[in-house]
């Protein structure tokens, strides 16, 4: 729970969109700190990383294709002289 509390607070902090690298780096060393070797808390934080990711992405193009193709569809639509 600390090695979690540690690595959000630091990448909310940051002044990097999403905390990248600070989240990921203070995971890296929270883990380490409670005795974890070095490629293992790399793998841990990639996986991290690359879970939330992928979840933030399929969410939003889930949720927000359909909006985005409507949106592209109104814009570039000819427009009839009346």
């Amino acid at each position: 729970l600390e090695v979690v509390s540690v690595a959000f607070s630091a990448g909310y902090l940051s002044p990097v969109t999403s905390g990248i690298g600070i989240k990921d780096s203070g995971t890296v060393f929270m883990l380490m700190k409670h005795g974890v070797p070095f490629k293992n808390s790399l793998a841990i934080a990639l996986t991290d990383r690359g879970i939330v990711t992928g979840i933030c992405f399929g969410l939003g193009f889930l949720f927000g294709g359909e909006l985005i193709r409507q949106e592209i569809k109104s814009r570039f639509k000819r427009r009839t002289r009346e």
